[in-house]
Formats: C-alpha cells, sequence, structure tokens
C-alpha cells in the first residue's frame, strides 16, 4: 500500500489590521522515499515565508500591484536550501507546490510541478466556464524540456528489458536516474543537476470575471490523472463541500485500481 504523502494548507493572512484578509491555499504532493517528510517541510516553510513577505511594505506593494513572483520566487528558493540542511536523502525525493493567494478580487497562482488548481465560474444565465489555473510541468512540455536537455538532462520513457513503459520522465544521461515525471519540483537533488528547477511559475486572475460564483479545485495528479477538470469541478459544486470532496476521491481510487495495472 502506497502512503498518502500529500499535505494541504488553509492559512488566513492579515497583512495589517482593518485591511480584507488575505487566504492563502496550497496543496504539497511528495514523493519518493523520504516525500512525506519533504511535503510537510515545503508546506511549513512556504506558509511561513509567504505569510512573512506580504506583511512588509514590499510585499503588500506586490500584492496592490498584482505581481508577487519576487515573494515567491525567494521564499521556493530559500525552502529548497533548508530542504538541503535536514539530514534526509533527497536524490530522488521531492515534492510539488500547488499554492495559492486569494483576495476580494484576485487569484495569484504560485506552480512548482504537475498538482494542479482549476476553477468554475457559474453566470446569472446558468452558463458555467472551466478555467485552468495552472500549468503542468510535465518533462515534455517544451519549456521544460529545453532547460533540462540545455543542462545535461534526457527526457525519456523508462525502458525495462529494452521496452520503452509508461510516461516520460527526467534522467541523467547515460543512468537510469532519477526517473522524475516533471520539470520542476522542491527537493529531487539528482534532478535538480540537470535542469529541474523550483521556481514558482506565477499567474494572476481577476476572482470573478462577471460571474456571479465561482469554486475552485486544487488537487495533486491523483485526482486529474485519469478524471477531466471539468468532471472534477463538477464534483466540486455538489451541495456540499463534503459532498463533492468525497465524491472526487471516491472516484479518483476507482480509476486508479483500474488502471494501476497500465500506470
Amino acid at each position: 500500500v502506497k502512503n498518502n504523502q500529500d499535505n494541504i494548507v488553509v492559512h488566513e493572512i492579515n497583512t495589517e489590521p482593518g485591511t480584507p484578509t488575505v487566504m492563502f491555499f496550497a496543496v504539497f504532493d511528495g514523493h519518493g522515499n523520504n516525500g512525506c517528510e519533504v511535503s510537510e517541510y515545503v508546506k511549513q516553510n512556504m506558509t511561513k515565508l509567504v505569510a512573512e513577505a506580504l506583511k512588509t511594505p514590499a510585499g503588500k506593494s506586490a500584492l496592490e500591484k498584482g505581481d508577487l513572483g519576487s515573494q515567491f520566487l525567494k521564499a521556493a528558493k530559500t525552502t529548497q536550501a533548508g530542504l538541503g540542511k535536514l539530514g534526509i536523502d533527497l536524490t530522488t525525493s521531492g515534492s510539488t507546490g500547488c499554492m495559492c493567494i486569494m483576495t476580494s478580487s484576485k487569484l495569484h497562482m504560485a506552480n512548482v510541478g504537475d498538482s494542479r488548481a482549476v476553477m468554475c465560474r457559474n453566470f446569472a444565465d446558468g452558463t458555467k466556464k472551466t478555467v485552468r489555473l495552472t500549468r503542468d510541468h510535465k518533462p515534455t512540455d517544451p519549456e521544460e524540456q529545453m532547460r533540462i536537455t540545455k543542462a545535461g538532462g534526457t527526457v525519456r520513457q523508462m525502458t525495462i528489458e529494452g521496452v520503452s513503459v509508461g510516461p516520460a520522465r527526467v534522467f541523467v544521461k547515460g543512468q537510469d536516474l532519477p526517473g522524475l515525471c516533471m520539470g520542476r519540483s522542491f527537493g529531487d537533488a539528482m534532478a535538480q543537476t540537470v535542469g529541474v528547477v523550483c521556481d514558482p511559475e506565477m499567474k494572476t486572475y481577476d476572482l470573478l470575471e462577471g460571474a456571479d460564483t465561482a469554486h475552485m479545485v486544487i488537487g495533486s495528479d491523483g485526482i486529474y490523472e485519469f478524471i477531466d477538470d471539468e468532471e472534477i469541478l463538477k464534483m466540486a459544486g455538489y451541495s456540499t463541500i463534503d459532498m463533492g470532496v468525497e465524491a472526487i476521491i471516491e472516484k479518483a481510487r476507482a480509476k486508479w485500481v483500474q488502471e494501476e495495472s497500465h500506470v
């Protein structure tokens, strides 16, 4: 049985007394032998560093301007450096980080890896619009693959007895390691030597864009691997949050059991 190495964050950030609350939401999906420790550390550290940054004059200004790239990049680099001091083996252990700062009118997405955030906007006339808020950092993505290749890595499938199987992965040239399935991550010391980075990709959105209401799902590839965005959001829109979450979990579990022999 595979251990669940995911971590989540729901955290209120009060930038100063009397101002509207800023929310920090995130999912961190660990992988490798020490993935649980990595995702827990990244969760704690990124939450602390981002919250602290947004309370500084520079952070408040960046939030007003809608440009949080430097705050998230500094927090990510500091977190990556801190992981190296934990005394655990990071050779092939790491974590994704799909993070969101939500204000009363904006969503600021910061993504590292292949966890994903999607949103459904609901309009008064009954129409709905699905928006994928983040980009999956798969190693076959042209931007990711170019950086990895330039750093001396290679992107290919795993080879078993001469047969290529499974998804594309990141390898050190001439080796069968590390075999990472994403182009960005926290930790993953070996993959970081061949172009894998922890730099968050930033995107900013208007929260509603004319819609009456909206709901968002942030999750790991555990739910998105075999279920499309629209179906995830449809289930998330059930009458209660608990019902929606339970439906997504049960559907994802059933899909993984069904497809596991092919993964």
